[in-house]
């Protein structure tokens, strides 16, 4: 079947994807829309555009989430931007945990001593997984049950297979070979990651243009959202900024990609730099 979608039509698409997740598509990708929506509209049986439209307005429609689910981009990889992760160690946590030390009264949902971290988007899992490890072999006062890990992403299918923790060879290139053989079992022809450590991080689905998703995620004492406003516009961007902010604990850290930008987030946030390596902290007071 070759449903062809107007100009109009591609228009109103767009939109509607900006108004829910905050990712603008133009006409420079035209092409990679229109497959990825006729793929759907195909597999829906659809005659029309119009009735296809139709199905993805309910707010929980199983047709929508599928739509987004071909829409992103899941790019990812284990020990990205390891500078931030020496960072994490050597200087955020560190703070963090004085700041608790220095305000125990400060934030009573928690346990003593626990901090939590939010990775997202996460992809198939390896961002935060290489969080976990990384402060086992990094961080020398970390205590298992300490940690407090949340991952989520917008897509469904690779929060899937992030909970199941199963990763081809190749995708482990970054990392050290005692680690791989501490952490990981062979698994046919993959590589499973321990369980101890898959239970450490609790994956949901979270979009970050819903307020009623980013309710859920709150008292966070370090984020790390990387490469994902590159896809946003100035407005979205400004947006996330304010759900970020507000996500965050007084004195929490936000880490982003070295090659997205600070200037929609320093309205909100403090400019801090360790060593080569720049994150953005909501102010204590």
């Amino acid at each position: 079947m070759n449903i062809q979608i107007s100009d109009q039509e591609f228009l109103t698409f767009c939109e509607f994807i900006y108004q829910q997740t905050g990712l603008r598509f133009d006409v420079s990708k035209r092409y990679f829309v229109d497959r990825r929506l006729s793929e759907c509209m195909e597999e829906a049986g659809a005659s029309s555009f119009k009735d296809y439209f139709h199905n993805l307005l309910p707010l929980h429609s199983q047709q929508r989430q599928r739509l987004i689910n071909r829409l992103t981009v899941n790019e990812t990889s284990f020990l990205r931007e390891a500078g931030q992760l020496k960072c994490l160690t050597e200087h955020l946590l560190p703070e963090i945990l004085q700041q608790h030390a220095d305000n125990p009264g400060a934030n009573r949902h928690r346990n003593d001593g626990e901090f939590r971290i939010w990775c997202m988007p996460c992809s198939t899992g390896e961002e935060p997984y290489s969080v976990s490890i990384y402060l086992r072999e990094h961080f020398n006062d970390f205590q298992s049950g300490q940690l407090r890990l949340i991952a989520s992403d917008i897509n469904t299918e690779v929060l899937e297979l992030a909970r199941q923790g199963q990763f081809k060879e190749h995708t482990l290139r970054k990392l050290p070979a005692t680690w791989v053989k501490k952490y990981f079992t062979q698994l046919g022809n993959f590589r499973k990651i321990s369980d101890e450590i898959r239970s450490e991080v609790y994956f949901t689905r979270v979009n970050l243009n819903s307020p009623e998703d980013m309710a859920k995620i709150n008292n966070i004492d370090i984020i790390f959202c990387r490469n994902l406003l590159i896809y946003f516009d100035e407005a979205s961007r400004r947006k996330a900024a304010e759900q970020l902010f507000r996500s965050l604990t007084p004195g929490g850290f936000l880490c982003l990609g070295h090659s997205e930008s600070l200037s929609q987030f320093q309205s909100y946030f403090v400019t801090r730099k360790f060593g080569e390596t720049y994150v953005l902290q909501k102010p204590l007071n």
